[in-house]
């Protein structure tokens, strides 16, 4: 017995170094074409060893000589490859036409096969989603979802974007999807502000036969978020950094014109009508002449004491009807400046996130943090500041009992100046104060011939630095950088439970409830401007409220925005031949929810006049306060969902049900408005006549229809919609 346990113990030590040496294996995976497939799976089989291939389908991973990888990836067939000593593998993945199979939860309301939907939903995994250098979701979604037209608004920072799934559904409703995180609806938080890094998938749906089930919030289509949950195996420790210029990208060299159609000497000067050179002002903007027959100096248009000109007719000097080509450049005197590049500079993303996640038998977690700070490139007059902590916690307290809490908080600090990209609801009057028109707008309209980025001789920007008959309704950005201040604070709550129970094989009971809460408050100060020349000379001043003087105003702004949404579901699941031992291959699903919405917004705002030149400069140095707006819009709405589907085996299955929504918009007495819908799918793949040849031509073929009513409830104050005629010209 002690040989043969020596003899057992040798051949074991004889064979273990085989068995436990460990290779260093590197390899690509590409599709059936030869092209990489990024962010594709390679785990070592029957262990928790594991790594993703990078951009160009390229990864490294350690395994035993006689390991076996398993690689996979979205859309693709799952392929084993075993290791026998190698350094390096290709790995080719052909499609896998079951993909069609993988489960959606959005507009179905329950966990369905993609295979057995006569609906179409878009199913966006992580892996799809860049994660640089935006770290925005709605930044992230453009071109992942066909159909959909999402686009920037404003370019600026934090800016959220315009996303139409549905295209324009009312008349003024907006177009605004209906955002759902983990089955909840977020209604006081934008898209934007969520962290990317967090977000496991993303599922949309279009249609108004997939939308109907949300009732009158889904009529502009739906976008579901699914944040990560924790996974079973080690504890997963990820860390991500990035930094990243921005630009606006100037397709076509567009600039302002360079040539000029003003009357020119012959060394090409400008001049006037009477060919003397015109002096240029750059103080005050202005080109000046002198009528040497009459000896009268002047400036340009309204006489505002004799022979001296301003605003108007002086044009007519250097303007002489068909002489007057852009051909001319600017030479001597009066010089070109690029004012894209004054304004439009580079700006920067620094991104940073960690997240930590695990899993057990009856729990999971899975904790984020994440750091998102953007350096605008308008002139870099600010930037925005995201940070957000994010939390998801699941456990099962006894069989067939679990329980979710889903937790992000955020926190946005926008320090861009008012005008350029800052926060502030009033917007900027217009009298003798100047408005936010739009610096954008402004600068657009200010000759070329004028230096944006010059201060004149009292060390000041200039607004007008401008000829009033050439350069209308123009401004300069960097007066703006001069004389505003603004800080935009936003603290987001976004908190969801989940409690489920499946009671038996047949029924589930599902309760979801949630609350999104934002507080916002924006503050812009317009400093004191009187020791401005070009203030005094145009009589003009930035200050939203202050139209008696140049003294400057300061603006508070607070909004609080409580959202509540409570589901309750029951489903009732049922399969014939498992349940029945019936030789019928039917199953049955049956949704029978109701959908509660409460929303309470809220808006408060004052302001002072009056700032002196010196400190401090707060509410308290103003001459005089008053309150602007003090809003409160509260709304509820609710709703009842029935919906039943039948499947037939793999090979069909079709859908029924209405959704019902109450709106306090209406009043009380008032009757719900219902919204029907139905769908039907034939899945001809899935018959045994197709594997017979077609397969080999179609891999996959599916016939479905659907037909959805969808409606959107009007808002505060918007019970009667009424259309109001509008100038075109001279006509309505």
């Amino acid at each position: 017995m002690r040989k043969l346990t020596l003899l057992l113990l040798g051949i074991i030590l004889l064979f273990a170094p085989q068995s436990w040496a460990q290779n260093s294996v590197t390899g690509q995976v590409t599709d059936a074409n030869g092209l990489p497939v990024p962010g594709a799976t390679i785990k070592i089989k029957n262990s928790r060893t594991g790594t993703t291939a990078g951009p160009d389908g390229v990864f490294k991973i350690t395994a035993a000589s006689n390991a076996t990888i398993v690689i996979s990836a979205v859309g693709y067939e799952t392929k084993e490859v075993p290791v026998n000593e190698q350094s390096s593998v290709m790995v080719k993945l052909g499609i896998d036409t079951k993909a069609i199979g993988e489960v959606v939860v959005t507009g179905t309301g329950v966990a369905t096969s993609k295979r057995k939907l006569g609906i179409a939903v878009e199913s966006i995994t992580a892996a799809q989603l860049p994660q640089t250098p935006s770290a925005s979701i709605d930044q992230a979604l453009v071109g992942k979802i066909a159909g959909a037209q999402i686009s920037s608004v404003s370019g600026n920072p934090g800016d959220p974007v315009n996303i139409i799934l549905r295209g324009i559904n009312t008349l003024n409703g907006g177009t605004k999807p209906l955002i759902l995180l983990d089955g909840l609806e977020i209604r006081s938080t934008d898209i934007g502000s969520l962290d990317l890094s967090n977000i496991e998938r993303v599922e949309v749906v279009q249609g108004a036969a997939s939308a109907t089930i949300y009732g009158a919030q889904g009529a502009n289509g739906v976008i579901q978020l699914f944040s990560k949950k924790g996974k079973r195996g080690q504890l997963a420790i990820n860390v991500s950094s990035s930094y990243a210029q921005t630009e606006f990208v100037n397709i076509g060299n567009v600039h302002k014109a360079n040539l000029h159609p003003y009357l020119t000497d012959a060394s090409g000067e400008i001049v006037d009508k009477f060919g003397t050179k015109l002096t240029y002002d750059p103080d005050l903007g202005i080109l000046s002449g002198k009528d040497q027959g009459k000896g009268i100096a002047y400036q340009y248009g309204k006489e505002t004491s004799p022979g001296v000109f301003r605003s108007g007719d002086y044009r007519y000097g250097i303007l002489d009807g068909k002489n007057n080509i852009n051909n001319k450049p600017y030479i001597g005197a009066v010089q070109y400046y690029d004012h894209w590049k004054q304004i439009f500079q580079k700006g920067n993303v620094y991104n940073n996130s960690i997240n930590i996640s695990g899993a057990g038998d009856k729990t999971d977690f899975s904790v984020a943090l994440s750091n998102s700070h953007n350096l605008t490139p308008v002139i870099k007059n600010g930037y925005v500041d995201r940070t957000n902590l994010s939390i998801n916690v699941g456990i099962e307290l006894f069989k067939g009992f679990k329980i979710r809490s889903t937790t992000e908080l955020v926190y946005t600090k926008n320090t861009m100046h008012t005008g350029l990209g800052g926060g502030g609801g009033g917007g900027y009057g217009r009298g003798n104060s100047l408005g936010n028109v739009g610096q954008v707008y402004g600068f657009l309209n200010t000759s070329p011939f004028l230096d944006l980025t010059r201060k004149n001789s009292d060390g000041n920007y200039g607004w007008y630095i401008a000829q009033n008959f050439l350069s209308v309704n123009s401004s300069n950005p960097y007066y703006m950088l001069q004389y505003n201040n603004s800080l935009d604070n936003k603290v987001d709550v976004i908190q969801g439970f989940n409690a489920s129970y499946n009671i038996n094989k047949f029924v589930e009971l599902d309760a979801k409830y949630g609350i999104n809460y934002r507080n916002e408050t924006a503050r812009w100060i317009d400093y004191n401007q009187t020791g401005n020349n070009l203030v005094n000379w145009n009589e003009s001043w930035v200050g939203p409220f202050n139209g008696n003087d140049a003294t400057g105003d300061i603006g508070n702004w607070q909004y609080n925005n409580n959202f509540q949404n409570f589901i309750g579901s029951a489903y009732i699941r049922t399969d014939f031949q498992k349940d029945f031992h019936l030789k019928i291959p039917i199953q049955t699903s049956t949704q029978v929810s109701f959908d509660y919405r409460k929303n309470k917004y809220s808006e408060y705002s004052n302001y002072g006049i009056g700032l002196p030149v010196n400190p401090p400069i707060n509410f308290n140095a103003t001459g005089s306060q008053a309150i602007n707006s003090d809003f409160v819009e509260p709304f509820i709405t609710y709703g009842y969902l029935v919906n039943q589907k039948i499947d037939f085996s793999d090979w069909a299955g079709i859908t029924a049900g209405f959704r019902s929504d109450y709106s306090s918009a209406f009043g009380g007495g008032s009757k719900p408005f219902t919204f029907p819908h139905a769908d039907a799918y034939i899945n001809l793949a899935a018959m045994n006549f197709w594997n017979n040849g077609l397969k080999d031509i179609i891999p996959y073929l599916k016939l479905r229809g659907a037909y959805g009513e969808a409606g959107i409830q009007p808002g505060y104050a918007d019970r009667y919609v009424v259309l109001n005629t509008q100038n075109l010209g001279s006509s309505l």
